[in-house]
């Protein structure tokens, strides 16, 4: 298998590089003001909460999914819960802990019921 340039562009070619770099002038325009706040909130959960720093990933997941809503969960062992609806509906799935970072404000949890709008994700980190 060779390099694909339909599937990865040219990491040599300069137009790759310039293409690649950030446009900071564009962080207050329509949403990439929101995913800078997103990338934001992200670094600072991490810093704050050491669970999310845990570096044994592969022997201590637990993963629930359904394709056909197209929402999954990814539970560790450290107390970290990161549940992502791709789908196109509301959806509530099983989980524990507090909401430490949501991509939307309308998430919510309630009686170990975390409800996920369309598009949606959050991290919760256990009590």
């Amino acid at each position: 298998m060779g390099w694909d340039p339909q599937v990865v562009p040219d990491p040599q070619d300069e137009s790759t590089f310039l293409d690649s770099k950030l446009r900071w002038d564009e962080a207050d325009g329509p949403g990439h003001a929101a995913l800078l706040d997103l990338y934001r909130r992200l670094i600072r959960a991490r810093r704050n909460h050491p669970a999310l720093c845990d570096p044994s990933f592969a022997e201590s997941v637990d993963l629930l999914d359904d394709g056909r809503q197209r929402w999954i969960v990814v539970r560790r062992s450290s107390g970290v819960t990161v549940a992502v609806n791709l789908g196109d509906a509301t959806v509530a799935v099983s989980a524990e802990g507090t909401v430490i970072v949501a991509t939307v404000v309308d998430i919510s949890l309630v009686d170990g019921q975390l409800v996920l709008p369309a598009r949606s994700a959050a991290v919760l980190i256990a009590h």
